[in-house]
């Protein structure tokens, strides 16, 4: 939906920012979901199953000497040691299924980082892009509201008051030459 917003919108920035901005955090997301499918993988299903298969082997081995020690229920006994060698041929084949797993996701994770790395700067370009295009828009209407400030033209300077004290003392002494 943000990337038909971002589509419809023809890339407006704020759009566009909040595209990214989620794209970058869903891979984030997916990267952090793979780094603990292989840490479960690492430290919990496979040493579980290596217990199980140690278990197994444990019972086996009693099995097996159940088996020496009696004729009776040798039947029961020969069932349970082939169940048994089932879970261990089914946990070997498991273990390596999720070791393989692991692997795809780790190979897999690797690329994801790379497209995070992408992602981030694609991410940072728009940003920056919004960043300057909001300091134009404030840069341009901060010159229009001072070009739009007109001023009335400068007036000259005729020293009106000064010509008529000039003229008035000029008139007392023509009076008192005269006088």
């Amino acid at each position: 939906q943000l990337q038909q917003l971002m589509v419809d919108s023809r890339e407006d920035l704020a759009s566009s920012r909040r595209y990214y901005g989620m794209y970058l955090i869903l891979l984030e997301m997916l990267e952090r979901m793979q780094g603990h499918l292989i840490a479960a993988v690492k430290t919990r299903y496979v040493p579980e199953i290596d217990v199980i298969v140690g278990k197994t082997q444990a019972l086996m081995a009693e099995t097996r000497a159940l088996r020496q020690r009696t004729q009776q229920d040798r039947r029961v006994l020969n069932a349970n040691l082939e169940a048994q060698e089932l879970t261990l041929r089914a946990a070997a084949l498991y273990k390596d299924y999720l070791n393989e797993q692991a692997q795809q996701v780790a190979a897999a994770r690797e690329r994801l980082n790379h497209d995070i790395a992408i992602a981030r700067n694609t991410y940072e370009t728009v940003k920056l892009s919004g960043e300057l295009v909001a300091l134009m828009n404030s840069s341009q209407q901060l010159l229009d509201n001072l070009l739009q400030r007109q001023l009335p033209p400068l007036r000259a300077f005729e020293n009106l008051e000064m010509k008529r004290e000039f003229e008035r003392l000029t008139a007392r002494i023509k009076a008192q030459s005269a006088g």
